[in-house]
């Protein structure tokens, strides 16, 4: 079932997994459908991945719990991978918006060429466009 998930914003050519919920009882690593996209995370959203990374190891002043929270995060996001059209349309023309958790917002455009869901951002409700 494992759909690929790579980062555009690491070195060229190389997939990375990363994928935290391998640990967890997800609803991603539930489902029995084959993906039928892959998620791609664009520089922008993996700079935003790892800022609140940071952020939440910081205030916590344990990683664990950021992981834990990526982790049930990235759960999430991997549902995209089987059902892109189930969130409201974005405030950008060609983009949809997936409230992940109530203080963190994906922003993704669906690119059926390539059968790809791509991460554009993940802003929290402290730094959302207006």
């Amino acid at each position: 079932m494992a759909s690929a998930t790579r980062c555009l914003a690491d070195q060229p050519g190389i997939k990375l997994d990363i994928r935290f919920n391998k640990r967890l009882k997800s609803p991603a690593t539930a489902m029995q459908a084959p993906s039928r996209y892959t998620i791609v995370w664009l520089a922008a959203a993996a700079a935003d991945r790892r800022r609140i990374v940071r952020y939440i190891t910081e205030q916590s002043r344990e990683p664990r719990v950021a992981v834990g929270f990526m982790d049930t995060l990235m759960g999430k996001i991997e549902l995209l991978a089987h059902d892109t059209v189930q969130f409201k349309p974005g405030r950008v023309a060609g983009t949809r918006e997936y409230v992940v958790h109530p203080n963190y917002i994906v922003v993704y455009r669906i690119k059926e060429q390539t059968q790809q869901v791509q991460i554009i951002r993940l802003w929290s409700v402290w730094n959302q466009p207006s």
